[in-house]
């Protein structure tokens, strides 16, 4: 193989779960050329990798929704990729994605047409004709979604490290950048994500249990709290601020992607929601505690997390790179459930949220 495609369009999530995929694909073929398409929040993670030869970013163009096939400027900038693509003359095209809805299917099978490679290769579960090699879609969360990206490249012939670990690149301006906004000593420092990014607020534990853990932490810990989050999450994060009887080092809207993950590879503990922030606090090797309700923690907890259910006997945590709480309710998972993307907004109780508390 002298030229792979990786198509990876998802968030800073699910970009976090493909890069030890990525770098079994560079251990296997260390002189090939690897072009990664994914989208702007996704280039935040794969930017610097050595794994990764060249980004290609797809912003929210016409393959994105089918109005979009309406807007002549996006049209324009799809078949502009299209051609970017197909001089490429790669060998394979490797998708990183599910074919679980008419249009997602349709998007990636007219990416694959549009590169032309010799070989492409992704998970099927029906409508994956289009692949020339399919490793079989059980749905998610029969397998976590970086143990599927690994599967396909095994299926390309590369070979996994024993123990997979995600990873992100940073750099002296990223550390320095850390550096100037938290200005600490020697002292501990516990990062709280108490929002879930746009795409589904149903995932937030309130703001106030965390409010609560936040203060025990202060009171019985010699610690400093650190506060994370974009801008649209400023007034959740101010209510937060405001309930927590200690001092906060507030970072909301002041970071990168690159500056979030150095600031929290200094420090001691993440505790927060499913999100992208819980990936790159795994990506720089920081211990995370996250909350799962609506969503699926099966397939998107993250890499080495171990699960544990509130009541019963704490996990061996040797070699964990953190612990993830899932109450285990007979509903959940709703949202990404095996073949469908479920319900995003959850049900109206969220008791699998609720029941979780503070003392937890």
């Amino acid at each position: 193989m002298n030229r792979l495609l990786v198509v990876k369009l998802g968030d800073i999530g699910d970009a976090v779960l493909a890069t030890p995929a990525l770098r079994a694909l560079r251990q296997n073929w260390p002189a090939a050329e690897i072009d990664v398409l994914c989208a702007p929040a996704g280039a935040s993670v794969f930017q610097g990798l050595s794994s990764v030869s060249r980004l290609i970013v797809m912003g929210k163009t016409a393959l994105d929704h089918p109005a979009g096939l309406l807007n002549p400027p996006a049209v324009l900038a799809a078949i502009k990729l299209a051609f970017q693509l197909r001089i490429r003359h790669y060998d394979a095209t490797i998708i990183f994605h599910h074919f679980f809805t008419s249009w997602g299917t349709l998007k990636y099978r007219w990416l694959a047409r549009a590169a032309n490679a010799k070989r492409t290769i992704g998970l099927d579960a029906g409508p994956g004709d289009f692949l020339t090699d399919r490793v079989e879609d059980s749905g998610f969360g029969l397998r976590h979604e970086s143990d599927y990206w690994l599967e396909i490249a095994q299926a390309l012939g590369a070979k996994p490290d024993s123990t997979p670990k995600p990873e992100i690149h940073l750099d002296d301006k990223d550390r320095a950048r850390a550096d100037g906004l938290l200005r600490t000593g020697n002292e501990r420092l516990v990062a709280f994500h108490i929002g879930s990014g746009e795409y589904s607020h149903a995932r937030r534990w309130s703001w106030q249990a965390f409010a609560e853990v936040a203060t025990e932490l202060s009171q019985t810990n010699q610690l400093r709290l650190v506060l994370v989050g974009s801008d649209s999450e400023r007034g959740l994060n101010s209510q937060f601020k405001e309930a927590v009887s200690k001092p906060v080092i507030d970072l909301t809207g002041q970071t990168t992607v690159k500056a979030l993950a150095a600031c929290l590879a200094k420090c001691d503990l993440f505790i927060g929601n499913d999100s992208g922030v819980a990936h790159l606090a795994s990506a720089v090797g920081t211990p995370g505690l996250t909350i799962f309700g609506p969503s699926n923690a099966a397939a998107w907890s993250p890499i080495g997390s171990r699960r544990w259910q509130p009541g019963t006997p704490l996990p061996d945590l040797g070699g964990a790179s953190g612990l993830h709480i899932e109450l285990g309710l007979p509903c959940q998972p709703c949202l990404y459930r095996r073949y469908s993307v479920g319900s995003q907004e959850g049900c109206p109780s969220r008791e699998c949220l609720g029941l979780v508390k503070p003392a937890d």
